[in-house]
Formats: structure tokens, sequence, C-alpha cells
């Protein structure tokens, strides 16, 4: 019985250690890296509400980033006529890129791998009394 909550309570502790990890994240890249990254097409791969992973559902439709080097994105569902376009823009003292559409910045990438990327939501405005922390986790598409 000892084994069990004590392995129940190092899995709580390293779950715990890599959600705050993949949240406090920062990119760590000279802007043309940065760029030379960044600049493709990304699907989503799965979600994290708070410390949960939501992995997507079959069927489910696909939301894409197409990052272009002028700094501008288009964000697309599996439906083509549902495109939204916006702009990127790379702070580098906060080591974040923020995204914005029709001028609201909600989204803010923290994090760029060669084959994963992570982007946290601003939850704020839609649940003021509920704030949640929603990572969305990015793969390069057809990967």
């Amino acid at each position: 019985m000892k084994r069990i909550t004590r392995f129940f309570v190092i899995a709580c502790c390293i779950s715990t250690l890599c959600t705050s990890a993949l949240n406090a994240q920062k990119i760590n890249l000279p802007p043309d890296s940065l760029q030379s990254l960044l600049c493709r097409k990304w699907e989503i791969a799965y979600s994290l509400m708070g410390n949960s992973r939501i992995d997507m559902p079959p069927g489910a439709p696909k939301m894409t980033f197409e990052f272009k080097k002028d700094r501008s994105f288009t964000m697309t569902t599996d439906n083509p006529s549902e495109s939204t376009k916006g702009t990127w823009a790379y702070d580098p003292k906060k080591k974040l890129v923020q995204l914005q559409i029709n001028g609201r910045s909600n989204l803010t990438i923290v994090s760029i791998q060669p084959t994963q990327m992570s982007m946290v939501a601003d939850t704020k405005e839609a649940t003021p009394d509920d704030p949640m922390t929603i990572t969305i986790v990015y793969k390069i598409k057809g990967t």
C-alpha cells in the first residue's frame, strides 16, 4: 500500500512539474532562427487545460496555422472558407510571440521546437470568473 501511495504522489509531482515547465517556457532563439522554425504550417496535436491533457477526438475539426515571413498568419479549420488572418510579432524582452487578430492579442506562442509549438490562449475575457490556462500544442502539418 505504501508503494502505491508513494508512486501516486511521485506521479502527481512529475505531472505538475511538466505542466508548469511547459507553461513557463520562453523562446530563446535569435529572430532569424525563430522565423525559420515558425514559418510553416502547424496543426493542433492536443490541448492542456490546467493539468489535464485533451487529445483531439476523431472527426473533430483541426485548427491549423500557416505563418509567413512577412509576419502574417492564416488560421483555418477543415473548412477552407473559415479562415482568419492576423499578424505575429516576436517580443525579445518577454521571449514570446504575440498573435494579433483584428487588433486583439489573445494567443501567445510560448515555446517552439523543430517539430512542436506551444501556444497559450488568454481566457480572461471569455471566462472572467474562472480564468484557466489553456495551452495548445501544435505539430508540423502532415507529420
